[in-house]
Formats: structure tokens, C-alpha cells, sequence
């Protein structure tokens, strides 16, 4: 299944060259990914196939050079079960290519066309919340779990249970 799934990948994202105007600018066989670049930005596809087995989007802008994750940006809109992991059946996999591609233009068709600075005010919240966490987790591995519980308390109305748990951490190694 990891060989066969750069080919498909590059054939469900095909559209990123056909409506929006991205070149293919990389590719890897072995965990299997693309990179599509335009003036705005890049989007770059991924499946690790003996990771963790999960299509991951990463859209890069090119004025900031600022990285999301799809999973990110949606989970803060949406009540979704965010990122899906253990996808190694085939049609498993060509069915979630089909749901991120499909995901990707509702929600980042902004950043597609063109337009970050649209693109950041639709998900402004989620990159405050993604961000909040990024520093959380860096605090707590720089041992100051004060400021990791800081940070993770600002964002609980959007934890995650691997934020909970974090937070949890912290106030047990205050005590």
C-alpha cells in the first residue's frame, strides 16, 4: 500500500494544478508526499504509512512563511473528529483523500485562490489556539509548568485530550 500511495495522492490533489494554478514543485515516495507552490504559498500533502497512517495537509505561506495544519484549522471551526489516524485498507485511504481534499477547499479555498490575508482573518481563532498550544507544549518541556498550565488554561474551551492531560501535568507538578 505505501508505494501505491504517492500516485493516488498526486491524482486526488491533481486539482490544486487544474483549478487553482499550483505546480508540483516536490515529491517523496517513501512516506509519501507532495508539495504544490504558488506565489502565495504551498500546500503540502503527506501519508506515513508506518507512522501513524494519516493524510496530513500543511498549508505555508510564502510573505510569513507561517505553517497550519489543516487538522488544526478545522477542529476550531468545526465539531469534527479532527485527525484520523490508522488508514492503511486502500479504499480507506482513497475515501480520506477524497474527505481532506474536499475539506481543503471549503475551508482554505481563500489561501487557494490566492488571498492569505483573507485566509487569516477566517481562521484567525484556530492559529491563536494552535499557536497557545505550541508555546504550552514548549513550556512544559522547559520544565516551567506554571506557564504551560498559563497557556493551556487560556485555551480550554478548545482542548484537545492530549491538552487536558498536559494541563493535568502541570497543576500535579505545581502541587
Amino acid at each position: 500500500m505505501s508505494a501505491d500511495a504517492l500516485p493516488l495522492l498526486m491524482h486526488r490533489f491533481g486539482f490544486l494544478v487544474e483549478r487553482f494554478g499550483f505546480v508540483v514543485s516536490r515529491t517523496r515516495a517513501v512516506p509519501a508526499g507532495a508539495w504544490y507552490a504558488s506565489a502565495a504559498g504551498t500546500v503540502a500533502v503527506s501519508f506515513d504509512y508506518l507512522r501513524d497512517a494519516a493524510v496530513d495537509v500543511t498549508l505555508r505561506e510564502s510573505d510569513r512563511g507561517e505553517s497550519y495544519l489543516l487538522s488544526e484549522l478545522v477542529a476550531a471551526r468545526r465539531s469534527s473528529p479532527g485527525r484520523r489516524t490508522g488508514i492503511r485498507a486502500p479504499a480507506a485511504f482513497a475515501a480520506e483523500l477524497d474527505a481532506v481534499a474536499e475539506l481543503l477547499v471549503a475551508e482554505c479555498d481563500d489561501f487557494l485562490r490566492g488571498d492569505p490575508a483573507a485566509f487569516r482573518v477566517r481562521h484567525r481563532e484556530a492559529m491563536l489556539v494552535a499557536r497557545c498550544r505550541r508555546l504550552a507544549l514548549g513550556e512544559l518541556r522547559r520544565h516551567a509548568p506554571e506557564r504551560a498550565a498559563a497557556l493551556l488554561g487560556a485555551m480550554r474551551g478548545y482542548w484537545t485530550a492530549a491538552d487536558r492531560d498536559a494541563y493535568e501535568r502541570c497543576v500535579t507538578s505545581q502541587a
